[in-house]
């Protein structure tokens, strides 16, 4: 009979870990179990996954979000309103919108359901992302190192193993980022991609067939729910197909389950994948982040690189050194042509190289004998421990929002960067219609208005099927110009239906609108020591 080939558990590595009568081999691949733990050793994952859920919703009840949180809220409140016939959530148009995803019309469905707002509903999903979020990179841990110790280390690096202004993009997971990411539909096509991840490796090692049907459900939901987290989903499934062990009839079902996943998002009906794919809109200039500074950012987290190597030294289709490939792969491929949405590839090359670290430090751990360390091993903690110390620091832009606002400073909790969005533009609720257009004077109030109430001239950021997008910031400008004639702002008005104007309060320019457009027959509606809000008389 022929030999079997190899298979990952066989590896070894000549590192020990002293037992009673004899060491017991720690491999590069191999299992690494947790029978010495303690307590706190066995449950520490759970624990610290408790103690970032406290955090992240302590935040969550601080309202601090990042500036897309609002266009997700007005997404969900057009759902909540009209969850199976929605039209644009920012726009007075028909036009569709790539957020009317699974993940958005269940908020909407719930909140319809339960009689409450998007900004409460997002708040519930918050947490519960982040909870699935935990317990997927858990199993999908484990299930790529066959290492017990290396959660919980994956999850330090994650949080803490930053270098110079960590990320604060959906996702990325460090502290100065999950807190303001969690309702995000990132952070949940995250969570069902690592869990996805997790059948499909167990599919690829000869898993029950049940598994596929996980694989197929799991890659139509992440791809509709963020259509840029396939820029590293699948090359990561590709990795899995390419390290496959179970088989030739096996892989082809695999490909027949993703196969099956696309004709799934094919037949979405809130909105068209191939049009999504195809159409341009701008969203280029929304991920050049990806390429600014990227390695000062993330530095500490290359010493992964180390680990890589050595696992793919031993097995030439180790996952790992897979996924790292394909993913750096396709972020060179986007400076490259100038793509810079493939460069949202470069969230995984994070989590693949803390996953490696991760796996590095709890096989050293598992070997640890502090009498015994070496030198450079000793040397080694003291540096991680440095770098993680720095990663804290560097992040506590965000840790600060963490904190409950009764346990801040007051020169703190009165800062204006802590002021909840919708506390500021509150008084809007009542006053505008959940259609009336609203024109505002700047960038953060379009980005807020379509949240709690009406609808905006143009949008914030470029987004896919708003074909008239150049134009209708032409309009804004020309509309909020104290020097365009009564007769041109009336003739904008009525071709998009303007029935409000949010202007500053201390800025000269609105102030010179304001009075302009008093003398044309408006009044206002509301004003307060930052904001006017101008009603515009109906056109004849």
């Amino acid at each position: 009979m022929p030999a079997r080939p190899p298979r990952i558990d066989d590896l070894r590595l000549v590192v020990t870990m002293p037992e009673a009568g004899g060491t017991t081999p720690v491999g590069v691949l191999g299992p690494v179990g947790a029978r010495r733990e303690t307590w706190l050793g066995r449950h520490r994952y759970g624990l610290l996954s408790v103690v970032v859920l406290l955090l992240v919703g302590s935040q969550t009840l601080n309202g601090q979000w990042s500036s897309d949180m609002w266009e997700h809220a007005a997404v969900v409140r057009e759902l909540i309103a009209h969850p199976f016939d929605p039209t644009h959530p920012q726009l007075l148009s028909a036009a569709a919108h790539p957020g009317f995803s699974p993940y958005t019309v269940a908020l909407g469905l719930a909140g319809k359901g339960l009689g409450v707002g998007a900004v409460a509903v997002l708040s519930g999903a918050a947490v519960l992302n982040v909870a699935l979020l935990l317990g997927a990179l858990q199993r999908l841990v484990v299930e790529v190192t066959h290492n017990g110790r290396a959660p919980f280390w994956a999850l330090v690096f994650l949080l803490a193993l930053w270098g110079l202004e960590p990320y604060r993009y959906s996702g990325f997971f460090g502290l100065n980022s999950i807190g303001f990411v969690a309702p995000y539909p990132s952070t949940f096509a995250t969570a069902v991609g690592f869990a996805t991840l997790v059948a499909a490796v167990r599919s690829s090692r000869g898993g029950r067939p049940a598994l596929l049907v996980a694989v197929t459900i799991g890659t139509a939901t992440v791809v509709l729910v963020h259509p840029l987290s396939a820029s590293w989903f699948v090359p990561a499934l590709v990795g899995v197909a390419i390290s496959w062990r179970a088989g030739a009839r096996s892989l082809a079902a695999f490909g027949g389950a993703l196969a099956l996943a696309l004709g799934l998002c094919l037949l979405w009906p809130y909105y068209s994948l191939v049009q999504l794919v195809t159409e341009s809109s701008g969203l280029e200039s929304l991920n050049q982040s990806m390429y600014t500074n990227a390695v000062l950012r993330i530095f500490p987290m290359l010493l992964g690189l180390v680990v890589v190597f050595r696992r793919t030294r031993e097995d030439r289709r180790d996952l790992l050194g897979l996924w790292l490939g394909g993913a750096l792969g396709l972020y060179a491929l986007g400076a490259v042509l100038d793509k810079s949405t493939y460069g949202r590839a470069l969230a995984f090359v994070v989590v693949v190289l803390v996953v490696a670290l991760a796996d590095g430090v709890g096989r050293i751990e598992a070997s640890w004998s502090e009498r015994s360390a070496r030198r450079g091993e000793r040397i080694g903690v003291v540096l991680l421990g440095g770098l993680l110390v720095a990663g804290l620091v560097t992040s506590r832009a965000g840790i600060i929002r963490m904190v409950p606002e009764p346990f801040l400073p007051e020169s703190i909790r009165g800062s204006e960067e802590l002021i909840r969005p919708d506390e500021r533009y509150g008084f809007l609720v009542g006053r505008v219609g959940p259609t009336d257009v609203v024109v505002g004077s700047r960038l953060a109030d379009t980005r807020v208005i379509p949240a709690l109430a009406g609808r905006t001239l143009t949008l914030s950021v470029a987004r896919p099927f708003v074909a008239d997008a150049d134009e209708r910031r032409q309009a804004q400008r020309e509309f909020l110009d104290p020097a365009t004639s009564r007769e041109r702002r009336g003739e904008l008005q009525r071709r998009y239906r303007v029935r409000f104007v949010l202007l500053q309060a201390h800025d000269d320019r609105d102030r010179r609108l304001v009075g302009k457009l008093q003398r044309a027959g408006a009044s206002v509606a509301y004003r307060n020591a930052e904001f006017v809000l101008v009603e515009l008389p109906v056109p004849s």
